[in-house]
């Protein structure tokens, strides 16, 4: 207040009493008094408050340390979802995501065994390179050694590879809750402009940690909601090895997949537009594509075989503005070229595919499974390319090789021989 009692001050030294008349010396007061009052309102400030009430979407963090330490080799347990399958010469290894991997051990070409459960919270994929299993677990890669059918060794981790936003203070992302939140807004101007709830930033997520991967000889190829990773993994020692990463999108993605054959890898979401990267020249560092690939109405995943995209168009959780499963299957060139469209009764579902050469096995939820030719995918026809089928089990998953398949569903897991596509063999249900 030095100022002002300076200004003040300066006032009453220009009206002095001993210089006036009278009726001058009560304009003069009638001045100083204006003057004061006119210099407290500079002074003060009267400041407006606005309270906000609101339902925020508040993450939940765990230790990373915690999660971690997640990692152990159990009893078998029941199973009750398969997300991904995966194998070695020894054994399948299933994946319920978020919970861990089921050991089934390959007792003999017709008999399997569960013979444990690696427990591994937060696990969003699996992997083999060689012998060795690769886990994607929070925000890290892993490689296990299975070998031995009593216990688990980790040879190698990798950390803060995948997920990286969200990480905050050695803690990771497991989940979110709604909280009411209470905001007081400090309106210095004391204006009628309100503070808008959509303005509010609530929380710096909207998406869930996720993960997806496929392998090319001794490269893993990962995506998560932002960025494509690349990470080698020794196949005789199970080392990991850090080879790159690149941004696919500024926003995240929601839960993209990642497909590839020997030249280029396709990341993103069936509906969407889908970015090509070539590895034909450096496997170790992917090229983007100049262009896209036209997405599909389907929310399901999608897979290359033979230079061509497949699109199931099943998927459980679905948002009808975006997709509408009806057991279609679109197929397109991986180069955005010709579609497909396949409306058939003879799929129920188009859950998932996994192939062995030009053998693709359909899975098709209380339909079965679907043997199918796909040697040549651009001119696909049901009349002719449907090699075999077999409707007795529900199929939601499977994963075929050398001639096996071992398929899950709502019926339990079962192994088959699907050598002879005339004449499928089932060979035993694994309990």
């Amino acid at each position: 207040m030095t100022r002002d009692n300076e200004f003040i001050k300066n006032v009453v030294n220009f009206f002095r009493f001993e210089q006036l008349p009278k009726v001058m010396q009560n304009i003069r007061l009638l001045i100083i008094l204006l003057s004061t009052f006119t210099v407290g309102l500079l002074s003060c400030v009267t400041k407006c408050e606005q309270t906000i009430y609101y339902n925020a979407r508040i993450a939940v963090y765990e230790s990373l340390s915690n999660i971690r330490n997640t990692v152990e080799f159990l009893p078998p347990q029941t199973i009750t979802r398969v997300d991904q399958m995966a194998e070695n010469s020894q054994a399948y290894f299933l994946l319920e995501k978020n919970k861990g991997v089921h050991i089934v051990r390959k007792t003999s070409s017709s008999a399997l065994t569960k013979s444990g459960f690696i427990r591994a919270d937060l696990c969003f994929e699996i992997a083999n390179v060689g012998e060795y299993l690769v886990l994607f677990q929070a925000n890290d890669v892993v490689t296990l050694d299975v070998k031995n059918s009593n216990t688990i060794q980790v040879v190698s981790r990798l950390e803060n590879i995948i997920n990286k936003s969200y990480v905050r203070n050695d803690s990771f992302v497991v989940g979110y809750d709604t909280a009411e939140v209470v905001r007081v807004i400090q309106d210095a101007n004391c204006g009628n402009e309100y503070l808008n709830i959509s303005e509010i930033e609530t929380n710096e997520f909207n998406s869930f940690p996720h993960a997806a991967a496929s392998s090319l000889n001794s490269e893993l190829y990962i995506c998560d909601n932002r960025n494509l990773i690349v990470v080698s993994a020794d196949s005789m020692t199970g080392l990991l090895s850090f080879r790159s990463n690149q941004s696919i999108a500024f926003t995240p993605l929601e839960n993209p997949h990642i497909a590839q054959n020997a030249n280029t890898i396709i990341v993103g979401k069936a509906n969407s537009s889908l970015i090509p990267f070539s590895i034909a020249s450096n496997p170790l560092s992917p090229v983007r594509s100049s262009f896209s690939v036209p997405g599909v109405f389907s929310c399901g995943k999608f897979y290359v075989i033979n230079n061509h995209l497949f699109f199931p168009d099943f998927v459980e959780n679905f948002d009808r503005n975006r997709c509408f499963p009806n057991g279609s299957m679109t197929i397109r060139n991986i180069n955005g070229g010709g579609v497909f469209v396949n409306l058939a009764p003879q799929f129920a579902e188009s859950r998932h595919l996994s192939n062995e050469g030009n053998v693709a096995l359909l899975s098709d939820g209380n339909a079965g499974f679907f043997l199918l030719n796909v040697a040549t995918p651009q001119f696909f026809n049901l009349s002719t390319d449907v090699l075999g089928s077999f409707s007795q089990v529900h199929a939601s998953i499977a994963l075929m090789s050398s001639g096996r398949a071992l398929i899950w569903g709502n019926d339990g897991l079962f192994l088959f021989d699907v050598s002879d596509p005339t004449n499928i063999i089932q060979l035993e249900k694994v309990e």
